[in-house]
Formats: structure tokens, sequence, C-alpha cells
């Protein structure tokens, strides 16, 4: 093989599309999730959703950020919500010792 020659991957180790991988962005998994852009970004900034920040081409803003929807639901189901939690979403009260 001489040097620069293209050589094309084996379909086994070819990369999959974003569709077919089930990666969408953000906008996408916000409206089926039921949660705003700006929350789900947070998310992922803070590491508590597994996404990816890809490169992207033409105007605007040079990146983007990617996710699944099914980890984004992940993190909600682990959420409780206030009556699971408390009252009105507080710390839960500890309960009074019983007087004898």
């Amino acid at each position: 093989m001489v040097e620069g020659e293209y050589a094309p991957r084996p379909p086994e180790i070819a990369k999959k599309s974003e569709k077919e991988r089930g990666v969408l962005p953000i906008s996408e998994v916000a409206k089926r999730v039921g949660l705003s852009t700006h929350r789900i970004r947070r998310l992922l900034n803070t590491g508590r959703v597994k996404g990816w920040k890809v490169r992207k081409d033409g105007r605007g803003y040079p990146w983007r950020w990617l996710t699944t929807g099914r980890a984004v639901e992940k993190y909600k189901s682990f959420l409780k919500s206030p009556r699971e939690y408390g009252k009105r979403g507080g710390r839960p009260r500890k309960r009074k010792a019983a007087v004898a």
C-alpha cells in the first residue's frame, strides 16, 4: 500500500451513523423526554447523563451536544418525586420518639 492511498474500512469496523446508534441532538431529546434543553445541557456538563460533544460543520457555534433519550430517561427514573422524598420536596423530617 502506497502512502496517502485510501483503504476503506471493513463493514464490521465501520462507524455506525448517529441515527443507527440512537444518538440525537439535545433539542430532539428534550422534546421526547419533557425536559428543557438547558436542563439536559447542565446534566451533560455535570456528567449525570452520558453524552458527547461533537464538532459540527457550517455556520454558528462549532460544537453540539448529542445524547440518547434512553440515558435521560434512566436519569429521570432515579429522581424521587416530592411525595417520595418528603413534604414539599425538602429533606425528610425525623420522626419524634414515642413518649412512654
